[in-house]
C-alpha cells in the first residue's frame, strides 16, 4: 500500500472551507476513497480542548501564547491522526494547517515570522501538504462569531493580504509528477461552481497525472 495524501483547505474565515471540505469528502466515498477528514485547531482529544480555549470570545491571550497553542494542537494531530493515516495509505483532508498560522499570527497579530516557522516546524516535524486550495472570497461569509472572527477589520485584511503574499511566495511550488503545490480557487459562482474547480485542482494528485495550472 502506498503513502497516502495531506490535502489542505486554506482561507480566510467565511470563505467557505468546511463547506469543500465536506464534498470533497462526500466525492471521494462515493468513488471508494473515503478520506479522513481534520479540523485545525483540533482532531483530536487535546486538540479539541486547545480549540476551546483559544476561540472563547472572552479569553485574551498574547500572540505569541496563540501560536504556540496553535501548534500544541497542531503536532497532536500530525502525530495521531494525519501520519498513521498517511502511513495507511489514506486520503487526509485538512481544514486548516500551517498558513493558518503564518496568515493569523505572522500577518494579522504581529508575531515575527521566524518564530511562527520555527513553532509550524516543530509542530509538523517537516510534514508538507501534498496539495494547498486556497479558496478566497471579497467579502467574507461569517455565520458565527468566536474569538478570532471578532477581531477588528484591519486584523482581517491583514489575514487576507498575507495569504496572498503567501500565495505569491508559493506560486513556483510543485510536486515532482508536475502538479501545482498550492492552488488558489477564487469564490465565483455557486458552491458547486467552486467545488467542481476543487477536483479540478484535486484529481491530477489523485490520479498521479501530469498537474494543470489552477
Amino acid at each position: 500500500m502506498g503513502r497516502g495524501h495531506l490535502i489542505v483547505f486554506e482561507g480566510a474565515d467565511g470563505v467557505g472551507k468546511s463547506t469543500q471540505v465536506g464534498l470533497l469528502a462526500a466525492w471521494l466515498a462515493a468513488a471508494g476513497r473515503a478520506a479522513v477528514v481534520v479540523r485545525e485547531p483540533g482532531g483530536t482529544p487535546v486538540g479539541e480542548a486547545i480549540r476551546q480555549l483559544l476561540l472563547q470570545p472572552d479569553h485574551v491571550m498574547e500572540p505569541l501564547t496563540e501560536t504556540l497553542l496553535f501548534g500544541a494542537a497542531r503536532h497532536e494531530v500530525v502525530e495521531r491522526v494525519i501520519r498513521p493515516a498517511l502511513a495507511g495509505g489514506r486520503v487526509v483532508l485538512a481544514d486548516r494547517f500551517t498558513l493558518s498560522t503564518v496568515a493569523y499570527q505572522h500577518f494579522g497579530a504581529g508575531v515575527p515570522r521566524a518564530h511562527v516557522d520555527t513553532v509550524n516546524d516543530w509542530a509538523t516535524g517537516g510534514l508538507v501538504p501534498d496539495l494547498t486550495l486556497l479558496l478566497t472570497a471579497p467579502v467574507p461569509r461569517l455565520t458565527h462569531r468566536d474569538r478570532m472572527e471578532q477581531r477588528d477589520d484591519g486584523f482581517h485584511d491583514r489575514v487576507r493580504e498575507g495569504y496572498r503574499m503567501l500565495s505569491r511566495e508559493h506560486e513556483e511550488d510543485t510536486s515532482p509528477s508536475g502538479w501545482r503545490r498550492l492552488v488558489v480557487l477564487p469564490q465565483e459562482g455557486d458552491t458547486a461552481r467552486v467545488a467542481a474547480a476543487v477536483l479540478d485542482a484535486v484529481r491530477p494528485l489523485l490520479d498521479g497525472e501530469e498537474g494543470r495550472g489552477a
